[in-house]
C-alpha cells in the first residue's frame, strides 16, 4: 500500500470504505493489492463493501479458468483469503446479470454459474463468513 492511501486513512476515521468503483477489484490480477488493502482495512478497523465479479477465495476456484497462469498465480492457496476477509469484515456482494451482457467478463471464465457454484461447493467457508460477528455481516450472492 502506497503512503498516499495510509496518510489517508490516518486522517480518516472511516467506518466503511467501498471498492471497485468502475473497476473489478476482485480480479485474480489485483489479488495481492487487494490483500495489502484489506491488511490497511484491518489496522484501522475499517470494513468494506466490495461489489464484485471475480473474487475468487482460493486457487482452486481459478485453476481451470481461461486467464494466463500467472495471474492465476496471485491467489492464494487455502483459506488466507476468505480468513483476511472475516478479520476486517464488512460486504461483498457478487454481481450476477446475464453473461451475454458481460462478454469480458464471461471470456475470461467467471460465468454466472462460477460466481455461484463456489458458494455452493465451499458452503462451509461461506456460512463461517456470513455469520462471523454476530450477523453484522453478510455475503450476498445477487445484489
Amino acid at each position: 500500500m502506497d503512503n498516499v492511501t495510509r496518510e489517508y486513512f490516518e486522517k480518516t476515521e472511516m467506518e466503511y470504505v467501498r471498492l471497485g468503483k468502475k473497476t473489478e477489484t476482485g480480479h485474480p490480477y489485483y489479488i495481492p493489492v487487494l490483500m495489502d488493502f484489506l491488511r490497511l482495512c484491518k489496522e484501522f478497523d475499517t470494513k468494506i463493501i466490495m461489489p464484485t465479479k471475480a473474487l475468487p477465495f482460493n486457487y482452486a476456484s481459478v485453476a481451470f479458468l481461461p486467464i494466463p497462469s500467472d495471474m492465476k498465480d496471485f491467489v492464494p492457496a487455502g483459506n488466507v483469503l476468505v480468513d483476511l476477509f472475516k478479520e476486517v469484515g464488512g460486504v461483498i456482494n457478487y454481481s450476477i446479470t446475464w453473461d451475454c451482457l458481460e462478454k469480458g467478463m464471461v471470456d475470461q471464465g467467471f460465468t454466472n454459474r462460477w460466481r455461484v457454484e463456489p458458494s455452493e461447493f465451499d458452503c462451509a467457508l461461506w456460512a463461517r463468513y456470513s455469520s462471523y460477528n454476530k450477523g453484522s455481516r453478510q455475503l450476498d450472492l445477487f445484489d
